[in-house]
């Protein structure tokens, strides 16, 4: 069963944000602003719930909408 009031937070958390953050962030600015943990990041995109991007060798860069969707959907 879903809880309403933990999804109702979620979605307060996610519209206080500021609206003009970066909207791709690192592995650990992902977490940061999600409240996971980096590895918890990690396995959504092993899993494939999160598409990961390599801007450049050695960096990895999550999409924030792509992130935001997937909290949604886990509420």
């Amino acid at each position: 069963m879903v809880d309403l009031d933990a999804l109702d937070r979620k979605i307060d958390l996610l519209l206080a944000r500021d609206s003009a953050q970066q909207r791709f962030l690192s592995l650990a600015d992902a977490a940061r602003y999600s409240g996971i943990s980096v590895e918890s990041i990690r396995r959504m995109v092993a899993s494939g719930q999160i598409t990961p991007l390599r801007p450049v060798p050695g960096r990895v860069v999550v999409d924030r909408e792509q992130l935001d969707a997937v909290i949604l959907a886990t509420a």
